[in-house]
C-alpha cells in the first residue's frame, strides 16, 4: 500500500471513523478494566490481614500496581488503535485489486456477513470483538473477585 495512492471514498471514511469509534470503546472498556481490577486488589487485600508492618507494602503495592496497570493499558491501546486502522487499509487494498471479500464469494454466510461483507467491514468487526472481549472478561473476573471478597467480608 506504501506506494499507492488510493482515493477515499464514502465507504472508506465511513470506515475510519468507524474505527475509531470502535478504538474509543475499546480506550472506555479497557479503563473499566484498569480500575475495575485495581478496586478488586484493594478489596481483596484487607482479606490478608491488616497487621500495622504490611500497610506500607499494600499502599505501595496500590500505587505502583496502578502506574504499571496504567502502562500495559497504554501499550494495549495503541496496537488496538493500529489494528483496527489497518483492517480498513486491509479492504482497500483488497477493493485496489478487484477482490471480492470470502463472505461475497461464499453463498452460505448469513445475512451480516454479507452485508459487513458488502460495507468493507467484515475485517473491521472480527478484530473488535477480538480486542475488546478480554477487556470484558478481565473486568467480570475482577468484578467477580470484588464480590467474593465482600462476602468474605460480611461473614
Amino acid at each position: 500500500m506504501e506506494g499507492i495512492r488510493l482515493r477515499l471514498t464514502a465507504r472508506d471514511c465511513f470506515g475510519y471513523v468507524l474505527a475509531y469509534v470502535f478504538w474509543l470503546l475499546a480506550l472506555a472498556a479497557g479503563a473499566l478494566a484498569l480500575f475495575g481490577t485495581r478496586n478488586a486488589f484493594n478489596t481483596i487485600w484487607p482479606l490478608f490481614g491488616t497487621d500495622f508492618q504490611w500497610r506500607w507494602i499494600l499502599r505501595a503495592v496500590d500505587r505502583f500496581g496502578l502506574v504499571f496497570l496504567g502502562v500495559v493499558w497504554l501499550v494495549y491501546e495503541l496496537f488496538v488503535e493500529s489494528h483496527y486502522r489497518s483492517a480498513i487499509t486491509a479492504i482497500r487494498v483488497r477493493e485496489f485489486k478487484g477482490r471480492k471479500a470470502p463472505a461475497l464469494q461464499d453463498g452460505q454466510a448469513n445475512w451480516a456477513t454479507r452485508w459487513l461483507a458488502r460495507m468493507g467491514l467484515d475485517v473491521l468487526v472480527p478484530r473488535f470483538v477480538t480486542t475488546i472481549s478480554p477487556l470484558i472478561a478481565v473486568y467480570l473476573v475482577s468484578s467477580f473477585a470484588k464480590w467474593l471478597a465482600f462476602q468474605s467480608l460480611l461473614r
